[in-house]
């Protein structure tokens, strides 16, 4: 493995805590969909973004209310897409909660909110990663995509289901990680 392999991964060890800031301060973030007005998660994300160095952002969208981010590390092939979505499923009554389902804080270990699992957390990983490969992209063969929609709780009409259909050109990689832990009936590969 080179070196800035492995400092990268060592680097994500030592830098946990900001990782788990940055899911903390998204789940801060109510992206409840519907109603799917995600512009604050999505600036928020933005300016994220940017003050790590990608500055090259895309927006794309067919709503306004639900931009969709694309972000891009390298040049050339091979090319490996992450994805993720910044909207969450509503948090009903807050009264049932026995917590603030926005309150993004840390208990027993566990960081608690909405989107805490699907899938803030994954997004803060995905967001993190490209940001590190970002400081090493003169060295990067290939490129990596970040691709963080709006829309997917309801059913992606204009997230990744809008991408697929509409601009695929966008879409094109050689391999895709998608941050979403749910099972999407892959028996767990």
């Amino acid at each position: 493995m080179k070196d800035y392999k492995l400092n990268l991964i060592n680097k994500c060890e030592l830098e946990k805590e900001k990782i788990i800031k940055l899911a903390s301060d998204l789940i801060k973030i109510p992206s409840e969909n519907p109603p799917g007005d995600v512009r604050e998660i999505m600036s928020f994300i933005e300016n994220w973004l940017c003050e790590n160095g990608l500055n090259n952002l895309k927006f794309i969208s067919a709503n306004p209310i639900k931009p969709n981010i694309i972000a891009e590390v390298g040049k050339g092939n091979p090319v490996i897409i992450l994805n993720g979505h910044a909207d969450v499923v509503q948090a009903g009554d807050r009264a049932r909660w026995e917590f603030n389902p926005f309150a993004g804080e840390i208990k027993d270990g566990f960081l608690l909110g909405r989107g805490a699992s699907d899938m803030k957390s994954g997004v803060a990983g995905i967001m993190y990663a490209v940001s590190l490969v970002k400081q090493i992209e003169d060295r990067l063969k290939g490129t990596v995509k970040l691709i963080i929609v709006s829309d997917e709780e309801t059913g992606g009409k204009f997230g990744s289901h809008w991408l697929f259909n509409k601009r695929r050109d966008l879409l094109t990689g050689d391999g895709c990680i998608i941050a979403e832990p749910s099972d999407s009936g892959t028996g767990g590969a």
